[in-house]
Formats: structure tokens, sequence, C-alpha cells
């Protein structure tokens, strides 16, 4: 929020509103009450930390990070085929989505996509957490098939699945 204020105020705009440090708002780390369907959701999703294994040492050697340069061309063509009225974050996650779906085993029927978003919005569109202060992120997410991101469904379709997530 600092630097949000501090750009503004470089920009001669008007200062965002004060913060609010209300932690009645939302509790924090107070998950929703579990239930059969969302406990095997979260467990497809996420797994312990201490269910994976340590790297080797030869391993942790020869693992290599890569940083991707996607041409704005590229974005615009991706872009274009999400269809009117979406963003193009939201097309290259489709993009992503497919591609992950291509690269998964022939055992995996489905193919889940994730992504960490401000939750302010989600959870108040009426605006009332702007001025919250602190984290609140959520993690909407989507659930295909993988041969239906792989043969049957369209860029645009998998990005209408983004929007909706």
């Amino acid at each position: 929020m600092f630097l949000v204020a501090w750009a503004a105020a470089s920009r001669g705009g008007s200062a965002p509103p004060a913060p609010s440090f209300d932690r009645s708002v939302v509790a924090p780390r107070d998950p929703s009450p579990r239930t059969y369907t969302s406990d095997a959701l979260i467990d497809r999703l996420f797994s312990p930390l201490s269910s994976v294994p340590l790297p080797s040492a030869s391993a942790a050697a020869t693992s290599i990070n890569r940083i991707y340069h996607v041409a704005a061309h590229d974005v615009a063509t991706l872009h274009a085929l999400a269809g009117p009225g979406r963003t193009k974050l939201e097309a290259f996650t489709a993009h992503l989505w497919q591609l992950c779906s291509m690269a998964a085993s022939g055992q995996q029927r489905l193919c889940c996509m994730g992504m960490v978003v401000d939750g302010r919005a989600r959870m108040f569109p009426d605006g009332a957490m702007k001025a919250y202060f602190g984290n609140v992120l959520t993690i909407p997410y989507g659930v295909i098939g993988t041969d239906e991101l792989r043969r049957s469904m369209t860029l645009a379709h998998v990005t209408d699945d983004v929007h909706r997530s």
C-alpha cells in the first residue's frame, strides 16, 4: 500500500484511502468447514511437504531453472483466440492449461489449474476491503478432463472456464 500511495503522489494523483488494520473483517488462517468433497479436492490439488522426498545431491546439481520469454505478438495472438472480453492473463493461463494436459501421463484423467489472486475483490465485490492491509489470497481453480483439453476444447472454451474460476 505504501508503494501505491507513493506512486499516486509522484504522479500528482489523489492519495488512496488510509489503510485499515481491522482484523475482525477476515479471521486469519480460519478455513471454512471441511467436508468430504473439499477434503478430496484439497488432497488432489496439494500434497503435504513431508510427503515430498528430498532431492538427491546429483538431482539438485543437475536441476535447471528456466525463464521463458513470450513475444508480444504471441501474447496478442493468444488474446485474439481467447475471444472478446477476456484478458491476456486468462488467455495465457488457458494456453498453459492446455499445454499441461498434453504433458500429462496417460493415466491422468483430470487436469487442474489454479492461480493465486488478491481475494479482496472476490470476497467483497462492493470494494469494502479495498483499504484492508494484509494478505487476502484466494486460489480459484478449475478441473477439466485431459482428453477434453487435448482434443475437443478450443482456446476460447478453455479461457471461458478460466474466467469462470
